[in-house]
């Protein structure tokens, strides 16, 4: 099918906004990103006039799985346009969204290079040796762009008001290169792919830009645990304390983007599973200090229930670094505070009282803010208590050193 063709009677997105979801700031940190997809995509609708001119991935109620609407959008947009910047490159979500849209223009060589339907958008200026192998042949500069754009990146030009023409005048050079693209290339659409078994496009650039592996144990009340489970799902990882947010997402996929945007690599498991094997499979908890730094996201009813008490319990006999998420929306929480504190506090003190601990995380902005200050602290906690190994024979040759100009 040629590109514009609508998938499943929907009209295809013009241009598929690929970008990384920022996890800093006080409010609402993803506000420059939509103002700058809001203001392409009028653009866009002014010179093609597509009622579906633009596709960002907010658009759709997050979940645990892929949205089946953003594989749809991959499988039909007539151009990708990802927004480059250092984050983006360690961001699996983009990775995979790149992997996608590379797939299906596989699928149709006689319509040109594989990024011959994707129109890069320079975010903020970087070196070229940030960039993963798979930008090393393309033109990450459209042509009519100007020198300034190149020089502050789209967040530069949006942000300084010294530079608003600049950037009006390079956003209507962008929506033309999509125009031009879209039509140059006329992708043809194919089947949605399943998203979760696809492997991110950036997979080795981002093994290679990985600084920690943080483990995450969320404790939580899988189903409620005998409150309402309004705020549950069927297992711990699927635990949303902020479901009343404007853009709802489960804890534990909150806390993998946050970690991945901070450089590390997060791996989560639930506390019913975490405690009787480690990421290193030792134990855990029970004498010896983990192996990886530790950050525990803990549900403040969890404590109440003896089977995660008792495991809460194991985990404080050497601390870790804990966050709360205790919603401010969440009456039924507030009105057994006393009640709930006292639980926590009763079954891990020690932990708690470490510096950096969060007891209490009242919104998803809190959140955001909090944890990668958790995390560093985690960090700095594991490397000063872990045991050195130092190696049991000597060197089998002589060190190395550094010689004069004549040797």
């Amino acid at each position: 099918m040629p590109g514009g063709v609508p998938v499943r009677g929907k009209v295809p997105p013009y241009f598929f906004f690929s970008y990384h979801r920022s996890v800093y700031g006080p409010r609402d940190p993803d506000r420059w990103s939509r103002k700058l997809f809001d203001d392409l995509r009028d653009k866009v609708y002014n010179l093609v006039g597509s009622s579906n001119p633009g596709f960002r991935d907010v658009q759709v109620p997050l979940a645990a799985e892929w949205p089946g609407e953003l594989a749809e959008a991959l499988a039909s947009c007539r151009v990708f346009v990802p927004v480059l910047w250092p984050p983006y490159f360690t961001s699996e979500f983009c990775g995979k969204e790149w992997e996608a849209f590379t797939r299906r223009a596989r699928m149709h060589p006689e319509h040109g290079a594989v990024h011959a339907a994707m129109v890069p958008l320079l975010w903020s200026p970087f070196r070229l040796d940030e960039l993963p192998p798979q930008f090393s042949n393309m033109n990450l500069i459209p042509p009519g762009l100007s020198q300034r754009y190149q020089d502050y990146g789209i967040y530069g030009l949006m942000t300084l008001k010294s530079n608003q023409r600049a950037y009006e005048d390079s956003l209507f050079a962008l929506a033309k290169v999509i125009k031009e693209t879209a039509e140059a290339t006329n992708l043809p659409t194919c089947e949605p792919m399943d998203l979760a078994t696809i492997p991110s496009a950036f997979a080795k650039h981002q093994a290679a830009q990985v600084i920690h592996q943080i483990r995450v144990i969320v404790a939580a009340c899988p189903g409620g645990g005998g409150r309402s489970a309004y705020y549950y799902g069927r297992t711990m990882l699927e635990w949303t304390p902020y479901r009343d947010a404007a853009d709802p997402l489960p804890i534990a996929q909150q806390a993998e983007r946050i970690i991945a945007g901070l450089g590390h690599h997060a791996v989560i498991n639930g506390i019913d599973s975490a405690v009787a094997k480690g990421i290193d499979s030792s134990p855990v908890g029970v004498g010896s200090p983990p192996q990886s730094p530790v950050v525990v996201i803990l549900d403040p009813w969890a404590a109440a229930v003896p089977s995660i008490r008792d495991k809460l319990r194991v985990l404080d006999a050497e601390p870790v670094h804990i966050l709360v998420p205790w919603s401010d929306a969440d009456e039924e929480t507030a009105s057994a505070a006393a009640r709930l504190d006292e639980d926590l506090r009763t079954a891990m003190p020690a932990s708690l009282a470490l510096t950096g601990s969060a007891p209490r995380v009242p919104t998803p902005e809190a959140f955001r803010s909090q944890l990668p200050k958790v995390v560093n602290e985690a960090i700095v906690t594991h490397f000063r208590t872990a045991p050195a190994y130092p190696p049991t024979e000597p060197p089998s040759m002589d060190k190395p050193t550094l010689g004069g100009p004549g040797s």
